[in-house]
C-alpha cells in the first residue's frame, strides 16, 4: 500500500496519454542482478520494459493502477531461462528482434508458437492449411482456449490472428510468457483487462498465435 506522499510522487512520475502506444514487455518472468557478484532474484510481478527513449523500466502502482518510470534497476543485468543479458538495452533488442521473427514466422505458414525461453518457432500446419487439434494442445500442453482479437482492439499485424493458451495455465500457475503478453499488452494496454486482486492481466505458458485461416477445419 503507497503512502499519500508516495501516491503524490507516483502520480507525478506517472506515465500518460500516448505512453501507452509504446510496447511493454512483462519481467515477471524474467530473473535480474544489480552485479555479476550477486544472486540473481525474481523480478517484481509488476515490472515492465518499456520501448521508448532507447529502454525504460517502468513499474505498476498497486494503489493507482497507474505505470511510472523508475531508474532503481537500469544498472541491472536479466536473465530470460538459460538467456543472459547484461542490461535493459541488450534484453530490449532481443525482444525486437523476437517480435519480428513471430510476424516473419506466422507468415510463413500461419502459426507461431511463442515460447516461455523466448525462442520463437513457426508451425506447419499437420492438415494441409489447417492446425490439428492434437497440434494445438501439444504446443500448449493441454486443453486450448482460443482467443480472437477483434473489434476497436484489433492491432496492426494481429488482424485475423488468433491467441491459442492453455486454458488451464493460469490456474495451473505456469510461467508468464514474456513475448506474448507484450503482444496481448499491445491489443488491450493495461487497465482494460486486469487479473486476481487487481494485477496486471497476463499470458502465461507456451502459446501459439495462429490465422485465423488455419483454424477452420478445426473448429
Amino acid at each position: 500500500m503507497c503512502s499519500a506522499a508516495e501516491t503524490a510522487a507516483l502520480d507525478a512520475a506517472a506515465l500518460k496519454g500516448t505512453d501507452t502506444a509504446y510496447p511493454l514487455f512483462s519481467l515477471h518472468a524474467l530473473q535480474m542482478r544489480p552485479h555479476a557478484a550477486a544472486e540473481w532474484q525474481d523480478c517484481p510481478a509488476r515490472l515492465f520494459l518499456q520501448e521508448r527513449d532507447g529502454a525504460w523500466i517502468v513499474a505498476l502502482c498497486g494503489t493507482t493502477s497507474r505505470l511510472f518510470h523508475t531508474s532503481s534497476y537500469d544498472g541491472y543485468a536479466f536473465k530470460l531461462g538459460e538467456r543472459g543479458f547484461v542490461d535493459r538495452f541488450q534484453l530490449l533488442a532481443f525482444f525486437r528482434t523476437q517480435r519480428q521473427q513471430i510476424y516473419k514466422a506466422l507468415n510463413q505458414t500461419g502459426a507461431v508458437a511463442l515460447r516461455l525461453s523466448g525462442d520463437v518457432e513457426a508451425i506447419t500446419p499437420a492438415l494441409t492449411t489447417a492446425l490439428s487439434l492434437d497440434q494445438m494442445q501439444q504446443a500448449v500442453d493441454g486443453f486450448i482456449e482460443v482467443h480472437s482479437w477483434a473489434g476497436e482492439h484489433e492491432a496492426q499485424g494481429l488482424a485475423a490472428t488468433s491467441l491459442v493458451q492453455n486454458e488451464d495455465g493460469k490456474y495451473q500457475e505456469r510461467p508468464i510468457n514474456a513475448l506474448a503478453t507484450c503482444l496481448w499488452y499491445q491489443v488491450y494496454p493495461l487497465g482494460v483487462y486486469s487479473g486476481p486482486a487487481g494485477a496486471a492481466d497476463v499470458i502465461v505458458g507456451d502459446v501459439l498465435l495462429v490465422r485465423n485461416s488455419c483454424l477452420r477445419d478445426s473448429e
